[in-house]
């Protein structure tokens, strides 16, 4: 499946969330900057409102420590791609967490892997 990703959002913060996210269902990665200065994606999610579930990864009550931390040092980019389909968003985010190897995420059960194309690191400006 193709989607359209957004371009690179270098800072996860509030002001880069409000002029650049529509407040619309979809799915998002989050990316760390390592000490090297390359991207890894860390985290995908899934939700009915971008904006929201972005602004809750802001949040003092966020409980992953890595995104917290990531969050906290400024080193947290991200993407998003508008998907209205609550079960394809699910399968999305099931063949990202198997592509990307993530290990903070949890799959959803009973949903197919949906492939999709996924954002190269080239990509990024």
């Amino acid at each position: 499946m193709q989607v359209n990703w957004s371009r690179f959002i270098s800072s996860l913060t509030y002001y880069e969330i409000a002029t650049n996210v529509p407040p619309v269902a979809g799915v998002y990665m989050l990316y760390e900057e390592l000490s090297d200065g390359s991207l890894k994606c860390i985290y995908v999610g899934e939700t009915v409102n971008l904006v929201i579930a972005l602004f809750e990864h802001l949040s003092e009550f966020e409980e992953n420590k890595r995104i917290k931390n990531c969050v906290s040092h400024y080193t947290c980019g991200f993407r998003f791609a508008m998907v209205s389909d609550r079960r394809i968003r699910e399968g999305m985010v099931n063949f990202i967490i198997q592509a990307c190897e993530l290990k903070m995420n949890k799959s959803f059960p009973n949903v197919l892997p949906i492939k999709v194309n996924l954002p190269g690191i080239d990509e990024i400006e």
